[in-house]
């Protein structure tokens, strides 16, 4: 007789491809929030059946439908002896596929008589992919909950591989061209697109028709509501009476969406009429050419809003090793109830700056927010992880948070948008963890990508650099010509991200030039003597920029691996000197027009 029960874990999918299949900020809330409501649902009937929930560490009114809690998409759980494991996985399987099929009656009935009934109906039975796996062990077993992670890859490895059901001459889905559209070939009235949220052309499947009229079609503010964001609260404050002239307006702008979110209070719409360039797209026809005409002269009265925003991608650092240093189930089942916790804090956190949570699933945050609270709200998402995490993982192993954030305007396709914010994220992650990676994406000129580690405070001494260049205290030219003096002493790169082949390649190279104490003390000589000729008559500012650029690099001694150490001031420096140049760029696009 087994003495003890089971190891359970699952996995419910799919899940970057079904959550980046989306044209709007609306689908791709959506498709996040459906995925956490199935895995809550799995979790539920888990509790349910008497099973020990470990991940998430929740077993309470969180697990109800359309809670604020997010699940991720990874359940582990300790099954006692008296329950067979199928029977429970089979169950919570099926209270997965259940809630989805919930979510997709509702959209049914709305559009029953435009779409392929059949086809709905296959797309919907075939779309989720939940795995399970299970071993024997006793709770204190962690060598057996080891187990069934790696029992639980191969599954997922194995995968179904369901015969196709493609049918020539249907048009694809445009969020998912993997599966057919279930619009029936008809042409669709100015009035059926509007009810049904179309655009003219547009194909959706069965999944695709979910995202798009879920929640009863509850709004989800654009990328450009987020960009006007910091134009609005200046508003606000300067001239109070102009934003309320603006928001009477709005209210007469038919169908312009309203956004009930605590952040966006001061202005509870989209954006669309913020920026002169898209009136004619909020209100098209002569009927509407005198309440275009009074927005334009409001909005012209004041500074163009910036086109641009920022896309917030965390993740944990080093969790699959700190969970293996976990001695039992009881310590296992704290860490997951600080991560959600941390899932929960997220959105607030997230609101706090003004900005748009898509999704916070434990050690993993993704976020729009405006550029100018994007530091803040990435220093307090870090603080307090490593608060939360620091009570459960101790002696200095609790695992950090790296954080990407991309600069983004908003017309760019939001595909590009989430390409570059997970591009971000892999950059703060290399070479060692719990770093912060500002990727800027301008429409005019080139990219530029800066990373540094969090314990070097790059949040204070980027919001310093916008302070001292904001205010013309150092000017912005100064950032251009630092960087030529370094492209005349040693070769330059864009600081892409690199694989660790990549740099080990590249630092065997620099091993082999002649960079070594000379070009150090030259590069210093020369940054110097060039900001001390600018014309700084604050010595303030004077010193806290020197400060900026060489406080804190290690000046190397003699020694065997004194090439080493130059190496290493070099590089600190460059990547000192391109974070000058961010904080010049960030303050161009805060002060860029739409047309940019």
């Amino acid at each position: 007789m087994l003495m003890g029960g089971y190891w359970l874990s699952i996995s419910i999918g799919p899940v970057q491809g079904f959550i980046a299949a989306a044209r709007r900020t609306r689908d791709l809330w959506y498709g996040s929030w459906l995925l956490s409501e199935v895995s809550k649902a799995v979790a539920r009937s888990l509790h349910e059946q008497g099973v020990s929930l470990i991940r998430p560490g929740i077993e309470d009114e969180d697990l109800k439908p359309d809670s604020d809690l997010n699940v991720a998409n990874k359940i582990l759980a300790y099954v006692p002896d008296h329950l067979r494991p199928a029977d429970v996985f089979a169950s919570a399987e099926q209270a997965g596929r259940d809630r989805l099929r919930e979510e997709a009656n509702q959209v049914l009935e709305k559009t029953r008589a435009f779409v392929n009934a059949d086809l709905w109906e296959k797309q919907i039975d075939e779309f989720l992919e939940i795995y399970g796996a299970w071993v024997p062990g006793k709770k204190d077993d962690m060598e057996s909950r080891r187990d069934v992670e790696r029992l639980l890859d191969g599954r997922k490895a194995l995968r179904d591989f369901s015969p196709g059901y493609g049918k020539e001459r249907v048009p694809k889905s445009s969020l998912d061209a993997r599966h057919e559209s279930v619009l029936n070939p008809r042409s669709l009235s100015d009035k059926d697109l509007r009810r049904l949220d179309l655009m003219t052309g547009e194909q959706l499947d069965a999944i695709g028709f979910v995202k798009r009229l879920g929640q009863g079609r509850k709004q989800y503010p654009s990328i450009g509501r987020i960009a006007a964001d910091p134009w609005l609260r200046a508003i606000a404050e300067k001239q109070p009476e102009r934003l309320e002239a603006l928001r009477r307006l709005a209210e007469q702008v038919p169908e312009l969406p309203y956004l009930p979110w605590s952040q966006f209070k001061l202005f509870p719409y989209e954006a669309t009429i913020c920026y002169p360039s898209r009136l004619e797209e909020a209100l098209s026809g002569s009927e509407h050419e005198s309440l275009r005409e009074q927005i334009k002269k409001l909005v012209s009265k004041a500074p163009a809003a910036s086109p641009y925003m920022a896309v917030l991608n965390a993740d944990g650092d080093r969790m699959g090793a700190a969970i293996d240093g976990l001695k039992d189930e009881d310590e296992l089942r704290k860490l997951s109830e600080k991560l959600s916790e941390f899932a929960r804090e997220a959105q607030n956190i997230i609101a706090k700056h003004y900005g748009a949570l898509v999704y916070s699933g434990g050690d993993d945050v993704l976020a729009f927010v405006p550029l100018d609270r994007v530091l803040e709200a990435a220093r307090d998402l870090h603080t307090r992880f490593s608060e939360l995490l620091e009570q459960v993982v101790k002696g200095g192993q609790a695992p950090t948070l790296s954080i990407g954030i991309a600069v983004n305007h908003y017309r760019e396709p939001l595909v590009d948008v989430l390409t570059r914010a997970r591009q971000a994220l892999d950059y703060a992650k290399k070479p060692d963890r719990n770093g912060l990676a500002f990727c800027l994406y301008k429409r005019s000129g080139g990219d530029l990508l800066v990373r540094f580690r969090w314990d070097e405070d790059p949040d204070k001494r980027l919001k310093t650099w916008l302070r001292l260049l904001g205010s013309d205290s150092v000017p912005m030219q100064a950032a251009y010509e630092l960087n030529m003096l370094i492209g005349r002493y040693l070769p330059q790169d864009r600081g892409a991200p690199e694989d660790d082949g990549q740099r080990a390649n590249r630092e065997d190279d620099r091993a082999s030039e002649d960079v070594n104490g000379w070009i150090r003390e030259a590069l210093r000589a020369d940054a110097e003597r060039l900001l001390k000729r600018k014309e700084i008559k604050d010595k303030g500012s004077l010193q806290t920029a020197l400060e900026l650029l060489f406080e804190g690099l290690e000046e190397p001694e003699d020694g065997s691996d004194k090439r080493k150490r130059d190496r290493e001031w070099t590089e600190g420096f460059q990547r000192r000197v391109r974070m000058m140049l961010l904080a010049v760029q960030l303050l161009q696009v805060s002060r860029a027009s739409d047309s940019m």
